[in-house]
């Protein structure tokens, strides 16, 4: 079953069809899922509040991080961020942060440097990923060592992280999926374990961010992507890339 979700709110059963197993009858399992369309205002203001009251209440939703559709929750939420460990499989990786606002990074980041403020400048909203030290004094379930932080360029993502505040976000693969660019894709690929979706456009790939290291004594490419380091190193020419 595949849908159009362009300017519509479905509320519809996304069915799964599995192998058939030797000698059984094959299966299929329904699962309600909900898409928002931001395209039509009454649409997206329920998808807004949906979104909130959910990653509020420590539940998962999806949504348009611009390289792709995301997994997201409330940074805050000791419950959200467990659930999308568990829904990803893992818990080893540094916790990925979009942001609504750039002053925000004052408040969850242990040092932020004047390198890092003038790419932050530069570069957000963007494909820019900081990586940095988190601030030791929140009380919160994100990696001890190590997040990322990003500030979206879709609009939606963006008012949403503004008034929630911090959202931790992933990609939405999953297993041998690869991570979904439109929002029928996400739920097709998670069903009723992300209940929730948010289609602002289709993600587009060739946005991934560039990361950029601060944990060290200079800020560090780690990984490139839309931005090259040329870029970067024309606001920041002290700039390194050397793989760690």
């Amino acid at each position: 079953m595949h849908f159009d979700m362009h300017c519509q709110t479905w509320r519809d059963l996304i069915r799964y069809g599995f192998p058939r197993p030797p000698n059984q009858l094959s299966r299929t399992i329904w699962k309600y899922v909900t898409i928002y369309s931001c395209d039509i205002p009454e649409n997206r203001n329920d998808g807004t509040a949906v979104a909130l009251a959910g990653m509020r209440r420590g539940e998962v939703i999806g949504l348009n991080a611009d390289s792709a559709y995301a997994l997201a929750t409330d940074v805050f939420s000791h419950r959200g961020v467990t659930m999308v460990q568990e829904l990803k499989g893992r818990s080893d990786f540094a916790t990925a942060i979009l942001v609504g606002k750039a002053v925000t990074i004052e408040g969850i980041v242990e040092n932020v440097t004047p390198e890092m403020r003038a790419l932050i400048d530069a570069f957000w909203p963007g494909p820019l990923t900081i990586m940095a030290r988190p601030n030791r004094t929140l009380a919160w379930a994100a990696n001890k060592d190590a997040i990322s932080v990003r500030m979206p360029s879709n609009e939606w993502t963006r008012e949403l992280a503004s008034e929630l505040g911090p959202m931790m976000a992933v990609a939405g693969s999953r297993g041998s999926h690869r991570a979904p660019t439109t929002a029928t894709q996400a739920a097709e690929i998670w069903g009723s374990d992300v209940p929730d979706w948010l289609s602002s456009g289709m993600a587009n790939p060739e946005q991934t961010s560039t990361v950029v290291d601060f944990r060290g004594s200079k800020p560090n490419i780690i990984r490139l992507g839309a931005l090259t380091a040329s870029n970067l190193r024309q606001v920041v020419p002290s700039i390194t890339m050397i793989a760690n």
